[in-house]
């Protein structure tokens, strides 16, 4: 005969899932905005203080990369 398995109880199993969605939700912020920096006008980069090199070296960070 098998010994039982002992099964981790809801709140704990919804627990480990937290840090994902929330790693999960990091990515998602950084691909959204370095979308939409690489969409800015020349005049809008001046104001935030960074050339089209610097916006071009962010934009094209893949997600994961901070």
């Amino acid at each position: 005969m098998r010994p039982a398995i002992s099964l981790p109880d809801a709140p704990h199993r919804r627990a480990t899932h937290k840090p994902l969605a929330v790693l999960l939700a990091r990515w998602r912020e950084r691909a959204r905005s370095r979308r939409q920096l690489s969409l800015l006008e020349p005049h809008l980069m001046r104001d935030i203080g960074i050339d089209h090199v610097e916006m071009r070296g962010e934009a094209l960070k893949p997600f994961w990369r901070s």
